[in-house]
């Protein structure tokens, strides 16, 4: 399997596990000065036809991005445990 083609297979699993998309494709499209539609329509439904050039910043984007996610998710269960007591 080429580098390109498991970069690739990797921003598809990070971006499965991306909650809010929506917001996640206009922080891309401020990110790389692209139509949010573009990017949602090229990049990730159908052909997933990223330019290679922008993989690497893509990944850290969605790394940080699914960080985040689980650091909400655990402050919302530590703060609902909170409240139970």
């Amino acid at each position: 399997m080429s580098q390109n083609t498991e970069s690739l297979e990797n921003i598809k699993e990070l971006y499965k596990q991306v909650e809010r998309k929506k917001v996640f494709i206009e922080l891309l499209s401020r990110e790389f000065n692209l139509a949010p539609a573009s990017i949602r329509n090229n990049w990730f439904y159908g052909f997933y036809s990223i330019p290679q050039k922008h993989h690497k910043r893509l990944t850290e984007l969605l790394q940080r991005t699914i960080a985040a996610q689980n650091c909400r998710r655990k402050i919302a269960a530590h703060n609902y445990k909170i409240e139970e007591v």
